[in-house]
């Protein structure tokens, strides 16, 4: 019997369509079992930094989200609950970072140093008929390239007066380059992606199947890491893009930047006994420790590029315990972060004239 070209074609595209469901079905059976299953789906989110551009949308991923955002007595609850519009005489300053900035370690609320700076700059300033809210835009685990993303796509609708970049720990501490992981691996490619790329984005971030063929070729670079002495050059060139970028934008649109290279512990001055024993039993600080002193120039050059202030030293002189961990602070911690940043930002609002509203 005589089979044309043509039948021959579209039998073999369909015995492939049917495999790649059968491959696909069993990878959901598999990672249904696999401890790294969340609730809801893979969450490739979670796998690489990177990998999450291909299934993110800030205003519907956080309507569903439980994270919760914490400023005055105004407003607290999720993101998407903050009224787009200011009310009268307000002045709005966002915070953008990962957990650290999101005031993880904090006790409780109040003790976190966006709200302790908040209170102190409405207690401080000249004119009383102004309200200043400090909103924190912190997640948990988040680099420089997904805080560019959301400030683009959903933190300018708030119209800020002042943004802070508390960040740096999440970049310095993930051992891979930016370049290594399947499709969507660049902020560029997010931001300017067309419809066809929207859709192709959303079935790979569904595939269970693409899930473990990237959850194998970040093990496979995170165990050769050491065999790559540029991974640390391309994680600060990537963080000098992003931050330079998010920074041109916002001193643009003339809003206020604070650039905060956040505290880790290996570069506090003295170490408590607690901490002391936080850096014994820490198996990533000198893969980061390394990292970081990169990443000072980079915040001065980028400061002086556009003429902002930034900060890169804390803790100098403190010898109590300010660090839970390598990166999160404490009560103390918080505190004295929330005083440092009020001293070079209360100078600047008070000059800043408040938008119109």
């Amino acid at each position: 019997m005589h089979i044309s070209l043509t039948k021959k074609i579209l039998f073999s595209l369909a015995l492939s369509v049917i495999l790649i469901f059968l491959l696909e079905f069993g990878c959901r059976l598999f990672v249904q079992g696999g401890k790294w299953r969340a609730k809801g789906g893979p969450k490739i989110n979670e796998l690489m930094p990177y990998t999450f551009f291909g299934l993110w949308n800030p205003s519907s991923l956080y309507t569903k989200h439980s994270r919760h955002v914490f400023v005055s007595t105004a407003y607290e609850g999720k993101w998407d609950d903050i009224p787009v519009k200011k009310v009268n005489n307000e002045m709005r300053i966002l915070v953008l970072g990962g957990s650290t900035a999101s005031g993880v370690g904090a006790s409780r609320i109040e003790k976190n140093f966006y709200k302790l700076l908040e209170k102190k700059l409405n207690e401080r300033k000249e004119d009383k008929s102004k309200e200043i809210r400090v909103f924190s835009f912190g997640y948990g685990g988040w680099i420089s390239s997904q805080e560019w993303v959301l400030l683009m796509k959903f933190c300018l609708k708030f119209d800020p007066n002042f943004v802070i970049l508390f960040n740096g720990y999440n970049d310095a501490s993930y051992h891979h380059p930016p370049d290594t992981p399947l499709y969507f691996n660049e902020v560029k490619t997010y931001l300017t992606r067309s419809e066809i790329q929207k859709i192709v984005g959303e079935i790979i971030s569904g595939s269970a199947m693409i899930y473990l063929l990237r959850k194998q070729f970040y093990d496979h670079r995170t165990r050769s890491i050491d065999k790559d002495p540029k991974i640390k050059d391309k994680i600060i060139r990537n963080y000098s893009r992003n931050i330079g970028q998010m920074t041109g934008v916002l001193t643009t649109k003339n809003i206020g930047v604070l650039l905060a290279l956040q505290p880790i512990l290996t570069d506090k001055g003295y170490h408590s006994p607690s901490e002391r024993e936080v850096l014994k039993k820490c198996l990533t600080c000198q893969y980061t420790a390394d990292v970081y002193p990169g990443m000072v120039p980079v915040v001065q050059r980028v400061g002086e590029r556009y003429s902002v202030p930034y900060k890169t030293q804390w803790f100098e002189d403190v010898r109590e315990t300010v660090f839970p961990d390598m990166c999160h602070l404490n009560d103390l911690g918080h505190a004295l972060v929330a005083e440092e940043m009020f001293e070079v930002i209360h100078p600047l609002i008070e000059k800043q004239s408040f938008k119109d509203q």
